[in-house]
């Protein structure tokens, strides 16, 4: 993606972490727990019951896409980098051939 795409998805997931994290202490303050305060339960206190567990689903969805992005993706550079762009005859597997 071109860079400045990259620095809005960036500044996105900054700001998400920092305010699901001022929401975790928070919480912890009211609580009293320090450990033990998960995701699910934030999302409940904060949404409600049925919000809470949208917002869980919903992140559960996300996390599982981003996974799957990542290990497509990843095993494209893996591919890329074990066989160093080897044609269809694979003459140029240098590296895949030093490894095993």
């Amino acid at each position: 993606p071109p860079p400045p795409a990259t620095l809005v998805a960036w500044t996105y997931m900054t700001i998400s972490a920092l305010l699901t994290s001022e929401l975790l202490i928070n919480r912890c303050g009211e609580t009293g727990k320090v450990r033990n305060v998960g995701l699910l339960e934030l999302y409940q206190t904060y949404l409600g019951d049925i919000g809470g567990k949208v917002a869980g689903v919903g992140f559960l969805l996300v996390s599982y896409i981003m996974m799957g992005v990542y290990l497509s993706e990843g095993g494209d550079r893996l591919h890329d980098l074990l066989f160093l762009g080897a044609d269809a005859n694979g003459d140029s597997m240098v590296l895949s051939r030093a490894i095993f």
